[in-house]
C-alpha cells in the first residue's frame, strides 16, 4: 500500500516539474525560430525602441527558460525530502514573477496595437494600460503571498476558483 502521508515533502511530484521543464525548453526553440525570422524580415525596418522591446522579451524568455531548467534539474536530481519542499517554495515566487513580467511586456505591445487601431484613442490607451498595471500588481501580490505561505495561498486560489 502506498504511503498516505500528507507531509510537505510528499506534495511535490518531480515528474510533473521535469515534464514542464522539457516542454518549456521545446517551446523556447519555437521562440528562437521566431526571433530568427524577426531578425531576417523586420530587424532592419524597426526603430531602436522596438529592437530594445523585442530584445527585452527575448532576454526575459531566456531567463525564464534557464530558471525552469534549473528548477527541473534541482528537483529531479537533488530530491531531498523536507529540504526539497523548502527549496520549491523559494522557487515558486520567482517563477510567478518572471511569468508576470513576460506577460506584462507582451500586453504592452498589444495595447500599443489596439491604440493605433483605434486612431490613437486616448481612452483605449488609458483603460488598457490601467488594466495592465492592475494585472501586474496582482501578479506581484500573488507572488509575495506564495512566498509567505504557498500552501495556504495556492489552496485559497484553487478553492475560490471552483464553483460550489
Amino acid at each position: 500500500m502506498p504511503p498516505t502521508s500528507t507531509t510537505e515533502e510528499n506534495k511535490y511530484n518531480p515528474g510533473i516539474l521535469l515534464a514542464s521543464g522539457l516542454l518549456h525548453t521545446f517551446i523556447q526553440g519555437i521562440i528562437v525560430s521566431q526571433v530568427g525570422r524577426y531578425y531576417e524580415d523586420y530587424y532592419h525596418l524597426d526603430t531602436l525602441s522596438m529592437k530594445i522591446y523585442v530584445g527585452s522579451i527575448v532576454f526575459v524568455s531566456f531567463a525564464q527558460t534557464i530558471y525552469i531548467s534549473y528548477k527541473a534539474w534541482a528537483v529531479t536530481l537533488l530530491r531531498g525530502g523536507q529540504s526539497n519542499a523548502k527549496f520549491l517554495k523559494a522557487l515558486t515566487t520567482a517563477d510567478l514573477f518572471l511569468n508576470g513580467v513576460l506577460c506584462a511586456l507582451c500586453h504592452t505591445y498589444l495595447i500599443k496595437r489596439c491604440w493605433k487601431a483605434t486612431n490613437n484613442n486616448r481612452w483605449v490607451l488609458w483603460t488598457l494600460s490601467l488594466l495592465n498595471v492592475v494585472v501586474f500588481v496582482a501578479i506581484i501580490v500573488i507572488s509575495v503571498a506564495v512566498a509567505v505561505d504557498p500552501t495556504e495561498t495556492l489552496g485559497k486560489l484553487v478553492s475560490e476558483s471552483i464553483p460550489t
